[in-house]
């Protein structure tokens, strides 16, 4: 655009940019009548009286009978002042935007993750339910150190588990406790899970211990 632009070039109004004004109009009389405003209010207020003031200016122009002089504002001066006007508003208003879109998309990665590790979690849990339906008698000990070991992505061995069910026997227990003994293992802590395991059988007088 030129500053040779006139009123002509103007597109006329129509019926629906009629119906948008007198819409965004309502919209202020009713804020501003407000008692209490929020923050949005306050914001839609800026954003509505940023709208009607180009209306208003657009009216201006288009009923002037003669065309502007050098001591009114052709349309490019006219462009370029109500840019100036709204740019820094504008400017705020894409920056508050793009953070609030920041921080939704914070949110929903947030509430992702918890559902993952809600899954998680009940999966683990079915885990353990499934291995402690297993053994004979489930203490809490048991029942913990079974959690811990699911929480490892392991499952307990075979051997373990016919030790537990079965009456106590110390000869089977040495046997079965030197096999899984985390000094004699890479994995030292899966390894110390099944030692107490192990040292958790119902009748063995170190209980829960798994270190004698």
């Amino acid at each position: 655009m030129t500053s040779s632009t006139n009123l002509e070039s103007l597109k006329p109004e129509t019926d629906e940019s009629l119906k948008n004004e007198r819409r965004d109009r309502k919209k202020q009389r009713r804020i501003t009548n407000k008692k209490d405003k929020t923050p949005e209010d306050i914001r839609k207020l800026k954003v509505l009286s940023a709208k009607i003031t180009y209306y208003d200016k657009i009216k201006n122009l288009r009923n002037a009978k003669t065309e502007p002089t050098h001591e009114k504002e052709t349309d490019d001066e006219f462009l370029h002042t109500a840019y100036n006007e709204n740019k820094g508003y504008w400017e705020k208003e894409y920056e508050r935007r793009k953070i609030a879109a920041e921080e939704k998309a914070r949110q929903g990665e947030r509430k992702r993750q918890e559902a993952v590790e809600e899954n998680a979690r009940q999966e683990a849990e079915k885990k353990c339910n499934d291995q402690c339906k297993q053994i004979t008698c489930v203490t809490s000990d048991i029942r913990q150190t079974v959690a811990d070991i699911i929480y490892m992505g392991k499952t307990i061995p075979k051997d373990i588990l016919e030790f537990l069910n079965n009456t106590y026997n110390g000869k089977k227990r040495k046997i079965i406790y030197k096999k899984y003994h985390p000094d004699k293992n890479e994995d030292k802590t899966l390894y110390e899970a099944y030692s107490k395991l192990i040292g958790s059988h119902n009748d063995t007088p170190c209980k829960s211990s798994g270190l004698h």
